[in-house]
This record gives structure tokens, C-alpha cells and sequence, in this order.
């Protein structure tokens, strides 16, 4: 279970967002999580005596109603300890995109969900060592496919257009994937298989789950391969 930081942090990351993403002022090319750092760092800088009162005041200023204003809630109340708690879990976990190259990556996308999900495709994906704070990248990339996978599976009846094979090594080089649980158990009913050992950077339960299914998976995909 995640602490009382690490989910406060979130819902301030989801404010940011939302403030960033709705902003009708904000051009298209700059809606991305560069953005959202930089709004984070500047309006966590002040020279009062909170720093972060140039961000709340921000929030402040939405109207009600506003998405972004209801997830900064406890952000705009928070002070002393707590507040530079929340803040610097936030700003640990988004110190990637303070890298002018990840900006640069994350500011356009030539990589298409429904592409490498519905046609012959091939995506190579290199990772850094491990520990490396930029393979957070990686995840986030596994999310969003996996995300693509409901949509386009219902589009397609209840599967994927073309059975979809995701081979790999040094899975423990990647921070936590959350969905690959899910991939392992329910990811062969969407012709979608994981083919690897199981990464270390799951916990027991997650690897015992996904043995169970590992080895259906396995027949599974041998049974279709060419």
C-alpha cells in the first residue's frame, strides 16, 4: 500500500496534470510531463515564507469545479513538514524530466498504440542499467500499450486484430510495471502474451500469480506461432 506521501504526491501529480492538460492557453505541443515539472519547480520556488505559495495560489485561482482544483485540495491546505514532504516525493519522482533529451522524447509520440497492436509490427525497446531513473520511461510506455489493449480488443470483438508478443530480458533493470500482473493473467484471453523470466521486481503474491499463468501463456503462443 502506497504511504500517505507517495498518494498525496499523486494527487497533486493529477492536479498539475489536469491543470496543464485543460489550460485552453497552453499550445497542444506543450502538454506533456516536462510541462507539468516545470510548473511544479517554478511554483514551488517562492521567496516568501512558503515557498509553494505561488503553485496553491494558482490552484487558487481555478474555478469551482475545476478538476485540477478538487485533486489539489490537500496540497492548497497542507504546510510545515507535511507540505515539504508531499512536495519532495513529487519532485524525486519527475527529476527525469528535468533532462532536456526525455523533454524533447515525451514533447511528440511517433510511436501509434493501435499500429503495434493491430498490423505487423516490431518495436525494440533498450533500456538503461538498472537503477537508472530513466527506465521509468519504459513502464510508462508498457502502461499505455496495455492501456490500448481494452480498446482495441473490444473494437475487435474481444481480442486483438493479430496475436501480439511481448519478448524480453533484464525485466529487473524496469521499476515496477503494475499492469504486467494483469498481462500475464488476462493477457492470453486478449491474444496479448509476455514471454520472459519472472522480474524480481515483483512481489511473491505477483509472482505466484503469474506463474499460474505463465506456463498457459507459453502453450499458447507456441500453439500459434508460424
Amino acid at each position: 500500500k502506497a504511504s500517505h506521501w507517495t498518494e498525496s504526491a499523486r494527487s497533486l501529480l493529477a492536479a498539475t496534470i489536469l491543470l496543464v492538460v485543460l489550460d485552453e492557453g497552453c499550445p497542444r505541443g506543450c502538454k506533456h510531463l516536462a510541462t507539468v515539472y516545470h510548473i511544479m519547480c517554478l511554483g514551488t520556488e517562492g521567496a516568501g515564507e512558503d515557498p509553494c505559495e505561488p503553485l496553491k495560489g494558482l490552484f487558487r485561482s481555478l474555478p469551482q469545479g475545476h478538476p485540477a482544483r478538487s485533486r489539489a485540495s490537500q496540497f492548497i491546505s497542507s504546510g510545515g513538514n507535511e507540505l515539504r514532504s508531499i512536495v519532495s516525493t513529487l519532485k524525486v519522482n519527475l527529476r527525469i524530466y528535468a533532462s532536456a533529451p526525455i523533454a524533447r522524447m515525451v514533447s511528440g509520440d511517433d510511436i501509434d498504440p493501435s499500429r503495434i497492436l493491430s498490423e505487423k509490427t516490431a518495436l525494440f525497446l533498450h533500456v538503461m542499467d538498472e537503477g537508472s531513473p530513466y527506465n521509468a520511461i519504459a513502464a510508462v510506455l508498457f502502461e499505455q500499450l496495455y492501456a490500448a489493449v481494452y480498446s482495441i480488443a473490444d473494437a475487435a470483438g474481444g481480442k486483438l486484430p493479430r496475436p501480439v508478443s511481448i519478448l524480453g530480458d533484464e525485466w529487473g533493470n524496469l521499476p515496477k510495471v503494475e499492469c504486467l500482473p494483469s498481462l500475464l493473467s488476462l493477457g492470453r484471453s486478449y491474444d496479448l502474451f509476455w514471454m520472459g523470466r519472472s522480474p524480481e521486481h515483483l512481489s511473491a503474491e505477483q509472482v505466484r500469480r503469474a506463474r499460474r499463468t505463465e506456463e498457459g501463456s507459453w502453450q499458447t503462443a507456441a500453439s500459434r506461432s508460424p
